[in-house]
């Protein structure tokens, strides 16, 4: 089922995710072509977070399908085809940011060289300092790495760009931009308009 590299790489069909009464996400149909740069914009509460979780398998929806390049997002995630930053979970405190790249990529089926992964985030700079003394926006570029220290197809990001002051937020999504230039396709969801 599409190895053509024809169909798209993200599909949501008519996904909902109750919490008991609470309707997280109701009825979210969507897809997502190859080179594509997506943002789900919405206020916090909104089922966005709620949204990327069930597309990287970590919830099941309630109803509805998604699929993820023509498959169960299952298989997706552990062939490394989707690098992902999400809002929620710590980083390996005392090692430096160089050492936990290292790991990360070392875990990828297809692993990017550390040093380009360090450059393609913007934490060369960094590299050698633990990464529990980072400020926020120095964390959140970690967390970027992290996404991006394997060869994939698809970059899902969860509010990347909270904590970053605008300069660095203008760096990140210049950053993005040669990410989605290479073919990559890019699915991020945010509060902020601009």
């Amino acid at each position: 089922m599409n190895h053509s590299g024809t169909g798209p790489v993200v599909s949501f069909d008519n996904v909902s995710k109750h919490y008991g009464k609470l309707k997280a996400v109701e009825g979210l149909s969507l897809e997502l072509r190859r080179g594509e740069t997506v943002a789900l914009l919405g206020p916090n509460g909104a089922g966005k977070s709620t949204s990327l979780d069930m597309l990287l398998a970590l919830r099941k929806p309630t109803s509805g399908s998604i699929r993820m390049f023509g498959s169960d997002p299952n298989h997706a995630v552990k062939t490394g085809q989707v690098g992902a930053m999400l809002q929620s979970g710590g980083l390996m405190p005392e090692v430096t940011v160089r050492e936990l790249v290292t790991l990360i990529a070392g875990l990828h089926p297809r692993p990017v060289p550390v040093a380009s992964t360090l450059r393609r985030a913007g934490v060369e700079n960094v590299a050698d300092q633990r990464v529990d003394r980072l400020s926020g926006g120095q964390t959140q570029r970690v967390r970027f790495a992290l996404a991006i220290a394997g060869e994939c197809d698809l970059i899902v990001l969860d509010e990347p760009t909270s904590a970053m002051d605008v300069e660095t937020r203008q760096r990140f999504w210049a950053s993005m931009k040669e990410e989605v230039a290479e073919g990559k396709t890019l699915l991020f969801a945010t509060h902020y308009l601009e």
